[in-house]
């Protein structure tokens, strides 16, 4: 009798059933790399050019534009022989790390690394970074895959880190949403930046909250659950701000009130995350601790 090509083989007790078949869509997956690359590669360009200068609107715009192509082209990787459709949230894992690979380019050359060196080190870990965002993404979209509690942690990491670039990208893109002491006083900030900083922090930490929540399974409160991540981070994105937290340190704590927030949605669902979560906290904050000490060490 032959099987389905979509029949399993035999496994081993703890590990995922592979299917059969071939890894789907390998091809589309490369081609969807390559173009999302090649287009950050595109509209960075002006940023060789010193004469050049991109407005943040405009920046934004773009970043909105490669968002949207990557999850044009991960829904057609996705939906390559799938029968049910792609789930919505699977293609914000993949959006936010393009768009977060973008938003680093202008982040770095901000921090005083040449724009050359910033866009080819960004475009060479983003070519990575794309691709494991996609596959970590299949494991919930595939008919029959039965997603471990790795596949989570890949997926929560990759989230959390985007956010982390994409606050850093909106504070350096901004004109007075990034806060240096020689710069800014305590008070004086205004406040269509700080609202508009804030805005642009909560839309990056509702799709996080999206896909996390969507993840723990169906839920009848999931627009709910995720507002109260934009909530929030756009509180704590406006009180960063008007208390000038300087450089890195506000994107940050921005990332620390994510991940508090994050836990706190976990241990309501998944029991062995109580377990995991000290080890994750701990890892969180010696890269805090690492940030704050390289804002001091560059004062």
């Amino acid at each position: 009798m032959t099987g389905s090509p979509r029949s399993r083989t035999a496994c081993r007790v703890g590990e995922r059933p592979e299917l059969v078949h071939e890894p789907p869509a390998r091809s589309q997956e490369r081609v969807l790399v390559l173009l999302s690359m090649g287009l950050i590669g595109l509209v960075s360009l002006p940023l060789m050019a010193p004469s050049v200068a991109m407005d943040w609107r405009t920046q934004w715009f773009v970043a909105v534009v490669i968002g949207g192509a990557v999850a044009v082209g991960a829904f057609q990787v996705y939906g390559e022989k799938e029968p049910r459709g792609v789930p919505l949230e699977s293609l914000v894992t993949p959006v936010l790390v393009a768009v977060a690979v973008y938003a680093a380019i202008p982040a770095a050359a901000w921090l005083g690394l040449h724009p050359a060196l910033a866009l080819a080190g960004a475009l060479a870990a983003g070519a990575v970074l794309v691709r494991t965002a996609v596959d970590a993404e299949l494991p919930f979209v595939r008919l029959g895959d039965l997603p471990l509690e790795r596949d989570r942690r890949i997926v929560e990491g990759l989230l959390l880190g985007a956010a982390f670039l994409l606050f850093i990208g909106a504070a350096a893109t901004l004109p007075g949403g990034w806060p240096l002491p020689e710069l800014d006083v305590p008070g004086e900030v205004l406040a269509e930046t700080a609202v508009t900083l804030a805005l642009a922090d909560a839309s990056i930490a509702l799709l996080v909250g999206f896909r996390l929540t969507a993840m723990g399974g169906p839920a009848p409160a999931i627009g709910w659950a995720s507002g109260t991540y934009a909530v929030v981070v756009g509180a704590a994105s406006i009180l960063f701000r008007w208390l000038a937290v300087p450089g890195l340190m506000g994107p940050a704590l921005l990332a620390v009130v994510l991940y508090l927030r994050t836990i706190v949605r976990a241990r309501a669902s998944a029991p062995d995350r109580s377990t995991r979560w000290p080890y994750e906290a701990l890892i969180l904050v010696l890269a805090v601790v690492a940030v704050v000490a390289y804002q001091l060490l560059g004062r």
